[in-house]
């Protein structure tokens, strides 16, 4: 028996393996209202997810775009259009160059420094979880934000650019026991 004409072996593994990343991809997420997929396994201290795919340790997100829309040139960035570190969902990230990613990012209120990821909503939220005992890690992975980006809104100065609002604070590395 002669295998039919148009099969070819190595695609069939391709595909194979591509339907599997991408059931791996599906079987490790939870979508949220606004339709992200967000990665549940390994989320790195920068917020993004991660996974081993090939045998390396590779950001999740650009694993689900090359599943889902193809390879990524040279050069490109894979970026959020929601703005959501930990989301994998193809149908919000795009590609673009470093500086189109920068601009994208100031456009949407993006600064730089460790308290940029939170809304006002996000930080009257951490408090209010705070107040009632919630351990800094637990209040991070609720917002989706590093434990250090919680600890800062709570413990740091109000306003970074005004320094005598920010007499009475004291980082522990020059306090005096």
């Amino acid at each position: 028996m002669e295998p039919a004409a148009n099969f070819n072996p190595t695609k069939e593994r391709f595909v194979d393996a591509l339907k599997l990343t991408q059931d791996r991809i599906r079987a490790n997420i939870n979508v949220n209202a606004q339709g992200c997929w967000e990665w549940q396994l390994y989320i790195r201290r920068n917020g993004y997810g991660q996974m081993k795919h090939e045998g390396k340790t590779v950001d999740a997100h650009r694993v689900s775009y090359r599943c889902f829309h193809g390879e990524i040139p040279d050069g490109l960035f894979v970026c959020h259009r929601c703005d959501n570190k930990r989301c994998c969902n193809p149908d919000h990230l795009f590609l673009g160059t470093h500086s189109e990613n920068m601009i994208d990012h100031r456009k949407k209120g993006g600064r730089l420094g460790p308290k940029r990821k939170m809304t006002p909503e996000m930080v009257a939220k951490a408090n209010e979880l705070r107040s009632a005992g919630v351990i800094y890690k637990d209040i991070a992975q609720r917002l989706g934000v590093s434990t250090m980006s919680i600890w800062m809104h709570l413990n740091a100065p109000a306003n970074d650019n005004n320094p005598s609002e920010s007499a009475s604070y004291i980082p522990r590395s020059k306090r005096v026991p």
